[in-house]
């Protein structure tokens, strides 16, 4: 059984949509491990659907899934 799913480096209206697809990919907090794919499986799932997102890494440590994210940012140079 999942305890927990955390999503660190996102803002919160990417953190829903990684839960949207998450939840969509059988992964939530009480889902049941037995229907969760791998984590190679979630990060390329994740990482084909969202557009803002340069990298996205997916772990599991017992219980509990950790999604890391590195949003894309446009950097502007003054001269």
């Amino acid at each position: 059984m999942v305890w927990s799913v955390r999503i660190d480096g996102a803002d919160p209206k990417l953190t829903d949509q990684i839960r949207n697809i998450l939840r969509q990919n059988h992964l939530y907090e009480g889902s049941l491990d037995l229907f969760v794919p791998d984590t190679s499986q979630l990060e390329n799932a994740l990482s084909t659907k969202l557009t803002k997102v340069t990298w996205i890494g997916v772990s599991r440590k017992g219980t509990t899934y950790r999604i890391n994210v590195v949003e894309k940012s446009i950097q502007t140079l003054k001269r």
